[in-house]
């Protein structure tokens, strides 16, 4: 099974240098603050890292599978080296059934309808290119 942070430390500079996927991030993105999960404004260090936690969800939804959930501590996720405020963004996903947390078994699921707010449309991709 893979850990959410598996999805987060494969993210790399190719996704963004492709068209299409920087589309479906930027897509991914504006519809997540529309839903209030993301602020609205990517300021300091978290703008950088809220495109790559977007892009990490993206590889999350495209494997439709049970992630796990490695530790809410936000320490140790600093330790790691990645933002804390991930745990924030899961949560908020959570609480608009986004994804399905299962907190006995600290794992993740996407649901349908964040699958639905990924889908790319043709319109949205000749308009972001």
């Amino acid at each position: 099974m893979n850990t959410i942070w598996c999805f987060i430390g494969s993210v790399a500079t190719w996704d963004f240098d492709d068209p299409y996927n920087l589309a479906r991030i930027n897509n991914l993105e504006e519809a997540l603050k529309l839903e209030g999960v993301l602020p609205t404004i990517r300021t300091g260090m978290h703008g950088g890292n809220q495109r790559k936690f977007v892009a990490a969800l993206l590889r999350f939804i495209d494997e439709d599978e049970i992630c796990l959930v490695n530790t809410r501590n936000g320490m140790d996720w600093i330790r790691r080296g990645y933002a804390a405020i991930w745990i924030e963004y899961l949560d908020k996903l959570a609480e608009k059934n986004l994804i399905k947390y299962n907190r006995s078994t600290k794992t993740i699921r996407p649901t349908e309808q964040l699958a639905n707010i990924a889908k790319l449309s043709t319109t949205k991709f000749i308009s972001a290119a």
